[in-house]
């Protein structure tokens, strides 16, 4: 794909944030309630 767009469940977000960064596909995250303390990191 050309982007990620993620309206999903926090649980999955980061799911898909591996996908993206092994596929180098930018990511558009809208999923709230995220909590947990994680760094993402730009290619």
């Amino acid at each position: 794909p050309d982007v990620i767009i993620d309206f999903s469940i926090p649980k999955a977000t980061f799911k898909i944030l591996e996908y993206a960064k092994k596929e180098h596909v930018p990511v558009v995250i809208a999923t709230t309630r995220i909590y947990q303390r994680r760094t993402i990191y730009n290619r």
